[in-house]
């Protein structure tokens, strides 16, 4: 590695170290030379858009370039074509590899096509244990594979905040950034070290390349990616704002389980796209990471032309974001088996929740006979006062006053006491926040 222009003393973060793979095995003879390319991601650096390039070309690849890319886990595969995340064809691998099966049956499963090359594709391979990575490579020299790793590296600065989204969507961090960048480790140059220890690995410049990835990548293998004929024109698994990971972060810290967390940030960034504040570096978490890299903090953010100021959120994005974590949440819940017990008390809050997401698709509504209609559906999730009450509450609060009033007199046609309705809207009245509700319901 050399020293950076302009920075005497301090390392190219971004310039990759060169690795040699030697070993004394010979491959044995008859066995022709085919070619294993390993695209190892790195982590956040666009692997899920890759590989659903991969698996949407795969015919083309094979047909025109002579590149097998052969998906064994036909769920990953749809998941992929459809744009979703999928973690590429080698995920199946390496579930085999970590779970004790034997590496070389597995590795085959990618060698059987017709071509000459084959591409595995998965931004998990680091987490195999060396002796594994140790094993594939003794494999395949012995079965006359040649195996060539790629990847992409990423500016660390980018990656600590892209890497902080990644656990808040994954149910691991409940805590604001400057939590996280306090311990930024910048792992690239650890997994490059870690693979190149067992293949030759080459590596590209994720931000150099990020509105080319699929173009950058087939480039190393002496292949045209213009020429592909399905390229997504969005990126797949984006990364989520500001104000989603608000909610997300509220959501990890009052459940703690990664599955709610999953499936909530799955369902925002494969339902909508990106609306909202990008996740910036303040000047404490730019100086966090910028510390940890050895760098000094003031002057890395001259050299980047960088301001840094507070982050600012979006009041009218952080209502629409609430709206739609609800109907993650009611969808998660819908989708639970009815014998779990692994978020305790969520399949009884689907009910409010499915109500409130119903009632306020019915309050928008201009016609009044669908409006009312809508709004007999949503109180059919409602059981007790209580939920009339949190509906009707709800709507108020967000000046739905005809709408919150509805929810009232559906308590009555739906069976509640005259004292539960009159109790209902007494409620209501006495709630500062509702006094426009108050006022409409006294002019009625």
């Amino acid at each position: 590695m050399t020293a950076r222009a302009g920075l005497p003393g301090q390392l190219d973060l971004m310039e990759p170290p060169t690795y040699s793979c030697e070993t004394t095995a010979k491959p044995i003879r008859g066995l022709s030379v085919k070619t294993l390319y390993l695209h190892v991601g790195f982590p956040k650096t666009g692997s899920s858009f890759l590989q659903t390039v991969f698996a949407r070309n795969a015919d083309f690849l094979r047909d025109e370039y002579g590149l097998d890319y052969i998906q064994p886990d036909d769920r990953a595969a749809e998941a992929a074509r459809e744009g979703r995340i999928s973690s590429g064809n080698g995920q199946w691998f390496i579930a085999q590899a970590m779970n004790g099966g034997e590496v070389g049956p597995a590795l085959e499963r990618y060698l059987e096509g017709p071509s000459g090359k084959s591409l595995l594709s998965t931004e998990n391979w680091f987490k195999l244990p060396s002796e594994a990575q140790a094993e594939v490579a003794a494999y395949a020299l012995g079965r006359g594979v040649k195996i060539q790793a790629i990847a992409f590296r990423r500016d660390p600065f980018e990656l600590a905040i892209s890497g902080y989204l990644q656990g808040v969507k994954r149910g691991i961090a409940a805590n604001p950034l400057e939590a996280s960048t306090k311990r930024f480790s910048y792992h690239h140059p650890v997994y490059e070290a870690a693979i190149g220890a067992h293949f030759p690995i080459e590596t590209i410049d994720y931000s150099e390349n990020r509105d080319a990835l699929a173009a950058a990548f087939l480039a190393r293998l002496d292949l045209d990616g213009s020429r592909l004929p399905d390229v997504p024109a969005s990126v797949v698994n984006r990364s989520i704002s500001a104000e989603e990971a608000v909610y997300l972060r509220r959501l990890n810290a009052r459940h703690k389980d990664a599955d709610i967390a999953a499936h909530v940030s799955d369902y925002l960034v494969e339902n909508y796209p990106f609306a909202g504040t990008p996740v910036a570096h303040t000047e404490e978490t730019f100086g966090h990471v910028a510390t940890a890299l050895g760098l000094d903090p003031v002057a890395e953010a001259a050299r980047r032309g960088l301001t840094l100021a507070p982050q600012k959120l979006d009041p009218d994005v952080m209502a629409e974001t609430a709206f739609r974590v609800q109907e993650a949440l009611c969808d998660f819940a819908m989708k639970a088996r009815s014998d779990s017990n692994a978020v305790p008390g969520l399949k009884a809050r689907n009910r409010l929740l499915r109500a409130k997401l119903t009632g306020l698709n019915a309050a928008v509504m201009r016609s009044k006979a669908h409006r009312e209609e809508a709004m007999k559906a949503a109180c059919e999730y409602l059981t007790g006062a209580e939920d009339y009450l949190a509906l009707a509450t709800y709507l108020a609060k967000r000046n739905y006053a005809s709408a919150a009033l509805t929810v009232c007199n559906l308590a009555a046609e739906n069976g509640r006491s005259n004292a539960d309705v009159v109790a209902l809207k007494e409620s209501l009245n006495t709630r500062p926040v509702l006094r426009r509700f108050s006022d409409w319901v006294r002019g009625r």
